[in-house]
């Protein structure tokens, strides 16, 4: 039986959906980006780097996980 509540959650689900690629190009750009602190500053920037690449990572996945 279909309550009063069931279009609004379709309706949530589909949004959440919409906007699950949104932290997939945000990591993606993100990399892009950090790639410049390993290049300036050596060591240390590619330390940044890969931690930046540890939460891209989170990001993709909780991403994906949005999509299903």
């Amino acid at each position: 039986m279909a309550t009063s509540e069931q279009p609004q959650r379709d309706e949530l689900i589909a949004a959440v959906k919409s906007m699950a690629p949104f932290p997939i190009l945000m990591a993606t750009f993100m990399l892009v980006y950090a790639v410049w602190f390993g290049v300036a500053w050596g060591v240390i920037g590619w330390a940044v780097f890969a931690l930046f690449g540890v939460y891209a990572a989170w990001l993709i996945f909780c991403g994906v996980q949005h999509i299903r």
